[in-house]
């Protein structure tokens, strides 16, 4: 159930992020409830972005992860381990 509360909040971060401009809806619905991975690179993540989407991490999660730590992950499921990961420390 956890894990389903910071996928929500993941994509609204991305989305307050201006990340996901014109977001494919069941797309993000079988990321957060059924756990399929949406890539990355599908995304048009700037440098000024990719800040924008740590300082809400950092904000709605209580995790620290750098602009050059986003940009190592290929997915989403990627990125909600590493925030599981350091979420746990």
């Amino acid at each position: 159930m956890k894990d389903e509360i910071i996928r929500k909040q993941l994509i609204e971060i991305l989305k307050d992020a201006g990340v996901l401009l014109f977001p494919n809806e069941d797309r993000l619905s079988l990321f957060i409830y059924d756990g399929v991975d949406i890539v990355l690179n599908e995304f048009e993540i700037e440098s000024l972005t990719a800040m924008e989407v740590c300082i809400g991490i950092e904000l709605e999660l209580g995790v620290s992860i750098v602009p050059e730590q986003l940009s190592k992950f290929d997915s989403l499921k990627q990125l909600l381990d590493e925030i599981l990961k350091l979420e746990k420390c």
